[in-house]
């Protein structure tokens, strides 16, 4: 994988003296607009290709870099690739299997190579000595372990076959030696070579460079030769902020060197070059990040609400320029006292420095923000946070890890475990999420939130986080959290009761209406009334239990629930704006406007439901799907029954009605309008139905 600030991202560079000037020699049509895999088959995880070139195309000389035009909108991460090449006699490929079978020379094992959209140049390990007397085969072996559609390069089509290609999930090529069988293309990739003249004294640089023993402050930097003639290496390094390089030796004649006296948690630059007599080889650059002391943990409790100057700081970053975490006041979520929001700010996703929470969509991203704790084996802890997610509802998310600290980050992936909240995505309105965190064996950790977006488009706000609380968790959170209704007669009231695994427990008890943004908060031992609610309205239920008085526990998930539906008078209307919703009121089955009941009594598939697309007014309507035989005969016992009216004797009913895909030997729809008397015993389920009297039946011609 892809290694970037705690990992390595090297650039293998290779070079010449100054006197030899390179040639870049192209092979293909650079204006095809042909596009196919090769010479990586991306969607198998192991692919292995060779491709011919003709000394036709090509001139002689030290072939010291290869380049592809990759034409993916996503980039291709190729972690450790081997290319081979050899000057040979075929033009072609006779079959599937016509592998070559000559003594190749490896010329790249440089480490891995990232595809983004353009040329893509890779300078070799080993340069080539191509003579121009024969055709040259380049073979080259990718194993990624994954895989991905439609990641391209162009190609240019050819009269024979010349390119050979084997692609498996699970059986990778053992260096260039292929005893599979392929498929052939009479096309090959466009390819960029870069030659020096043959007989250029070559500088060799340094190959295979690595950071490794990474501690808080020193590395070593490593690498290996590929010619005995490389004998003496220079390295400098530099903070990756900084414009001016720090030569820690010129005169190094080991292949690693300690670097010393670092910065913690820092990110660094270096570089490393063979010295040579005319001229130095050029550089291979690549980057670490140091890791963390004990001045670099963060205490718990630990909370941040953004609302403070260096609020950044708590948090290491590992990120790209676009779509990055940034701590603003573009979004904030942290009250006061007197639930006011303050004039603070929260941690969010940003494509211009922070002005705003607004993401670059036509670009995949995989951002990260996390602190290092010290957690202790049989100990619980509790997360609490607020957040926004929205991108598509699809594949962008919002997810949140617990991780070793040795555990390395990839811009190119995701980490695979320590995944505390799954994906958190598509809601532009804050939630609040309460984790518990346990089971885990002492040491240190890093707490990671992690915002990831494909190239697909989506919607803002990207990722937002607000009032990160971590402390240890000594009381129980809420196990369940059950809403009992009253009609007041004038207003409804409720009682909720709590659970939890506790003892000597209050529970601070927060309700709003669903559309509304501000909590009112109760505090008391459960069951907590709650009067003067609005009828028929959703509500939201959160509840933190508090323990012994001043010990809180994170707080629960939110609980949805309908309030009782009061007595209903003339004059009432229904555009069915609100749709149909599930009020779990007991009585229906099917999703149901509030304070309505929905009633599918006959066959499973025809029912009252919602319609966007035959609205007579606003956007929504009540839809019932029907079937029409003219040989058979169904029973049908579907209800919409209103809410409780008190009538008078003088109402009048009016509605809106029409039929779709109608045809003309249909017989016409039929309204059948019932009534039931609830004056003494309301509908408490669907056999009630019975007790409904028919007013009128309504032959709509």
């Amino acid at each position: 994988m892809k290694k970037l600030l705690s990992l390595i991202a090297t650039a293998v560079l290779f070079a010449v003296g100054l006197s030899a000037q390179p040639t870049v020699v192209t092979v293909g049509d650079e204006t095809s607009t042909d596009i196919e895999y090769g010479p990586v088959n991306s969607y198998y995880e192991n692919s292995f290709s060779e491709v011919v070139y003709l000394s036709s195309e090509l001139q002689p000389g030290i072939i010291t870099s290869i380049s592809y035009h990759y034409v993916a909108g996503d980039p291709l991460l190729d972690p450790a690739p081997t290319i081979y090449m050899a000057e040979v006699s075929r033009t072609s490929f006779a079959n599937s299997s016509d592998w070559e079978t000559a003594t190749m020379t490896q010329v790249y094992a440089g480490g891995s190579v990232t595809y983004n959209s353009g040329w893509v140049t890779i300078n070799l390990t080993t340069p080539f000595v191509y003579n121009g007397t024969g055709n040259l085969v380049v073979a080259y072996n990718s194993q990624r372990g994954n895989w991905y559609n439609y990641r391209y390069f162009t190609q240019t089509s050819t009269s024979d076959y010349r390119m050979l290609m084997y692609g498996h999930d699970d059986n990778p090529v053992s260096g260039y030696a292929c005893t599979e069988y392929g498929t052939r293309y009479n096309r090959i990739p466009n390819t960029r070579f870069t030659m020096l003249p043959l007989g250029t004294q070559i500088c060799y640089a340094p190959f295979q460079v690595s950071a490794s023993n990474i501690e808080a402050h020193q590395a070593t930097i490593s690498w290996t030769t590929t010619d005995a003639s490389a004998t003496t290496f220079a390295l400098d390094y530099r903070l990756q902020a900084s414009e001016q390089w720090t030569n820690a030796s010129s005169n190094i004649t080991d292949t690693f060197y300690t670097l010393t006296d670092l910065n913690s948690l820092t990110n660094y630059e270096y570089k490393v070059y063979t010295v040579c007599s005319e001229s130095n080889s050029r550089e291979i650059e690549g980057r670490f990040m140091t890791s963390y002391d004990q001045s670099d943990l963060r205490l718990i409790p630990f909370y941040q609400n953004f609302d403070q100057e260096g609020a950044a700081s708590d948090f290491t970053f590992l990120q790209g320029t676009s779509n990055a975490w940034y701590v603003g006041t573009a979004e904030n979520n942290t009250r006061d006292e007197n639930d006011n929001l303050t004039q603070g700010g929260s941690l969010y996703i940003s494509s211009d420095n922070g002005t705003t929470a607004g993401c670059d969509y036509s670009s995949q991203t995989n951002a990260y923000a996390y602190f290092y704790v010290n957690l202790q084996a049989n100990t619980s802890y509790g997360l609490q946070f607020d957040w926004k997610a929205k991108g598509d509802s699809w594949s962008d998310y919002l997810s949140v890890y617990l991780l070793r600290a040795d555990v390395e980050l990839s811009s190119a992936d995701l980490p695979y475990e320590g995944n505390l909240t799954g994906s958190l995505k598509d809601e532009d309105t804050w939630q609040s999420e309460g984790i518990v965190i346990d089971d885990t064996v002492s040491g240190v950790y890093k707490l990671v939130f992690a915002w990831h977006n494909d190239s697909y488009g989506g919607l803002d706000p990207a990722a937002v986080i607000d009032n990160v609380h971590l402390f240890e968790l000594t009381c129980a959170p809420a196990s369940s959290i059950d809403v009992e209704w009253t009609d007041e007669q004038t207003h409804a009231s409720c009682v909720v009761s709590i659970e939890s695994d506790n003892e000597n427990v209050t529970y601070a008890l927060e309700y709003k209406m669903q559309e509304q943004d501000a909590w009112i908060e109760v505090v008391g031992a459960s069951p907590i009334s709650i009067n003067n609610l609005s009828y028929g309205t959703p509500y939201l239920f959160r509840a933190t239990p508090i323990c012994n008085g001043t010990d809180y526990s994170i707080t629960s998930d939110e609980v949805l629930s309908y309030s009782v539906c009061g007595v209903a008078s003339a004059p009432y209307s229904e555009s069915f704006e609100g749709g149909f919703v599930n009020t779990n009121d007991g009585v229906s089955n099917r999703n149901t406007p509030v304070c309505w009941f929905n009633i599918n009594g006959g066959a499973s598939s025809y029912y009252f439901s919602e319609s966007s697309m035959d609205a007579h007014s606003g956007n929504i309507c009540a839809s019932y799907s029907g079937i029409y035989s003219s040989s058979s005969t169904e029973n049908f016992s579907d209800w919409l029954i209103s809410p409780v009216f008190d009538l008078t004797g003088n109402e009048q009913l009016s509605y809106q009605i029409r039929a779709n895909w109608y045809q003309s030997n249909y017989p016409n729809p039929v309204i059948d309008v019932y009534a039931c008397n609830v004056a003494d015993e309301d509908i408490t389920s669907a056999m009630d139905t019975s007790r409904f009297v028919l007013v009128r039946s309504i032959n709509h011609n």
